[in-house]
């Protein structure tokens, strides 16, 4: 139990907990409106072109990368540089 008080004490003081959270919020947010996502990716495609409907994909992409990252990087990674 000392253990898991310990890692949520580190990972909260070095902001790879709340980072993590905001974005795992926001990317369960998109997935919830998944269609309208489509939607604006086929409208951003069809007004300005196919690039600007890739930007439009990586924007959205973006805060599951994140917690991608963060899960890896801040969770995995430097929990075990730590120990």
């Amino acid at each position: 139990m000392e253990n898991i008080k310990k890692w949520f004490n580190l990972m909260w003081s070095n902001w790879y907990l709340p980072i993590f959270i905001i974005a795992f919020v926001i990317s369960m947010v998109e997935l919830s409106n998944l269609n309208d996502i489509f939607k604006t990716v086929k409208d951003n495609a069809d007004a300005d072109g196919n690039f600007s409907g890739f930007l439009t994909v990586v924007a959205y992409a973006l805060c599951p990368a994140v917690c991608c990252v963060v899960s890896y990087l801040g969770f995995y990674k430097f929990w075990k540089e730590q120990k």
